[in-house]
């Protein structure tokens, strides 16, 4: 696993889950490159956590920051708090601090 904070720290947090569809978030592009953006940076706080394949924590609460899962190919079953959801390859899962989450394969 490896985290880094991408950008400094912003003010606020965001307040709610969602999960962002393949295709959605605000296009633009930096020297030539297109980027997506699923969340800003205040809603995340300017950080970042790279998961391996098959890898995940348990069922777990984050005190202090908010969580974004990104599924690149395949298929992912992800809780937030009492709510299960199903996602798939290209989707973006955003859970804000102290609902509670979980990575299940």
């Amino acid at each position: 696993m490896v985290s880094e904070a991408l950008f400094p720290a912003d003010t606020g947090s965001g307040n709610r889950s969602r999960v962002v569809e393949p295709g959605d978030g605000a296009a633009l592009t930096v020297l030539g490159d297109r980027y997506v953006l699923k969340v800003e940076t205040g809603e995340t706080r300017g950080s970042l956590t790279t998961i391996e394949p098959g890898c995940g924590p348990p069922p777990h609460r984050h005190r202090r920051e908010d969580e974004t899962v990104y599924i690149p190919d395949g298929a992912f079953e992800f809780r937030i708090g009492d709510q299960t959801l199903q996602v798939g390859a290209g989707a973006f899962v955003y859970a804000p601090r102290e609902q509670g989450s979980a990575h299940v394969r």
